[in-house]
């Protein structure tokens, strides 16, 4: 091998290292690996080989020996994730596709750390900024690239990226043509790009966390493995369900729950698409659609369901349901938004608390997993490393959204836009719960494709499950002769309401 070598990583145990171009290789060949189910192995193995191409320089080899023996360094002093965005943008030609792929595979080289800027504050691109201050040391990070691979080799990669870059602007053309109000092509694009960060990122932190640990990649689960999975849970859910019905006491209310279990086991919504489940309050709502999600995920084997909840309180409760009707805790990853380590915390804990840490990270090795909508609002939108990484868990996954009535106005068109892409291009299949819907599908420009409803006639449930009485009357003949207390939510609602009873009584 004619070309010098440079060092990714540095193994703190016994100071083993990792070239740079094995780290590339590695993470190229394992992000390809992930973005395949989406159609996006190309140009993710174009940014995994060259995300960290700006570590072959002597001065990065200096960093991380001197951060390896304990030397005081500033962390990010020595900028590495430019060059190999520069040297992907270098490669482009005039073409759209062209210009496009480059776009995309720069912005993921240079987000492999966390989310940057595209625009300065005065409309710049901000790359082109970035790319002329690694001016001195580019051209010595090119010729080792060029050298280690080849010209032909490079330029064939980027060429087969494009093909990728034309199956993303293709699908993003044939979802404009259901509706002009389902969001802008730049929305749906801009997704693409964060999908393909995630993926590289885990790819780059699984290369270096298992060759710290020395430790094989880890194995996901193949389509008939997943399915035998599925059906074994399946079996549990209904025998844990018979049980139930066996042993409580029958009520009036249980013929019409049943009817409602039984619509969701048998409703067949297609493998990926945005259902709804529409049922009164104490219908059995959420075990219901882990019902429809456990048949769907066996169906057409799916990697993993997820359990969204709005609060941190329904959240332990309902998972704890649904790892006793699957009957595999260990299956059931509970992720709280408000737990955080910190490096101190990182040195102290526990081997259960490591377990925890790792399987949060990524998300893709638990089947189940749990967790509230601001942990997945962050997994769509945050630009925290940690946050992009989970993303590319969400493909091919059935994604139970609870009371999403309770979702706050100001994200409801980045939601819309974030759920039409799982549904259209990750082929997730997104069921919204709630006793009251809302009209997502009338939202200005960024409308929800069109659910199909899990439950048909759900009128019918309404007065069975009534529990509240709303009255039209004139305020002067609900308490006649007789004093009335009023219950508000708020201060102010209280003045505009005893105003209008002061109004309506003539009361003094």
């Amino acid at each position: 091998m004619d070309f010098k070598r440079f060092i990714a990583h540095i193994r703190k145990a016994d100071r083993s290292e990792q070239y740079v171009d094995e780290h590339n290789d590695q993470v190229a060949e394992l992000a390809s690996a992930i973005a395949e189910p989406y159609g996006l192995a190309k140009i993710a193995k174009l940014a995994g080989r060259h995300h960290d191409d700006g570590k072959n320089t002597p001065e990065f080899s200096a960093y991380i020996r001197a951060a390896t023996e304990g030397k005081r360094v500033v962390r990010g002093s020595v900028i590495h994730s430019t060059h190999g965005a520069r040297l992907v943008n270098d490669l482009a030609s005039s073409k759209k596709i062209s210009q496009i792929t480059a776009e995309i595979a720069r912005t993921v080289i240079m987000s492999h750390h966390g989310l940057r800027d595209c625009l300065s504050l005065d409309g710049d691109v901000v790359f082109v900024d970035a790319a002329e201050n690694i001016a001195d040391s580019y051209e010595r990070v090119k010729e080792t690239v060029y050298q280690r691979y080849g010209g032909d080799f490079i330029n064939q990669e980027f060429i087969d990226a494009g093909l990728d870059t034309h199956f993303i602007t293709k699908n993003i053309q044939e979802l404009q043509k259901k509706s002009k109000s389902l969001g802008s092509r730049h929305f749906y694009r801009a997704m693409f790009t964060r999908l393909i960060t995630s993926i590289v990122i885990d790819a780059d932190r699984t290369d270096t966390a298992c060759f710290e640990d020395k430790r094989a990649l880890p194995r996901r689960r193949a389509p008939d493995e997943r399915k035998e999975m599925w059906k074994k849970y399946v079996v549990h859910y209904e025998s844990q369900l018979k049980k139930l019905q066996e042993g409580k006491k029958t009520s009036s209310l249980d013929p019409y729950r049943g009817e409602i279990s039984r619509a969701c086991a048998e409703f067949d919504g297609g493998e990926a698409g945005i259902l709804r489940l529409v049922v009164p309050c104490g219908a059995g709502k959420t075990l219901a659609a882990l019902r429809y999600a456990l048949h769907t995920a066996r169906r057409y084997g799916k990697e993993r369901i997820f359990y969204i909840a709005p609060f941190n309180s329904i959240l332990e409760q309902n998972a704890a349901e649904i790892a006793k009707f699957i009957g595999d805790p260990d299956a059931v990853l509970e992720h709280h938004s408000n737990i955080i380590f910190s490096a101190e915390e990182n040195k102290s804990k526990n081997e259960d608390e490591k377990r925890y840490q790792l399987l949060t990270e990524n998300w893709t090795q638990s089947p189940v997993v749990a967790t509230t909508a601001v942990q997945f609002l962050n997994t769509l939108f945050a630009g925290q490393t940690s946050c992009i990484r989970r993303m590319q868990a969400l493909g091919n996954s059935v994604i139970i959204l609870d009371e999403i009535q309770a979702l706050p106005i100001k994200v409801l068109k980045l939601f819309n836009g974030a759920m039409n892409f799982l549904a259209s291009f990750c082929k997730s299949s997104v069921v919204l719960c709630s006793a009251t819907q809302p009209l997502l599908d009338r939202i200005d420009h960024y409308q929800i494709l069109q659910p199909r409803n899990i439950i048909e006639n759900e009128e019918k449930y309404n007065e069975a499950f009534r529990r509240v009485q709303i009255v039209d009357c004139m305020i002067t003949g609900i308490f006649p002769g007789r004093s009335g207390g009023l219950y508000c939510q708020s201060t102010g609602k209280r003045q505009v309401c005893a105003g209008h009873c002061k109004h309506k009584t003539k009361c003094p």
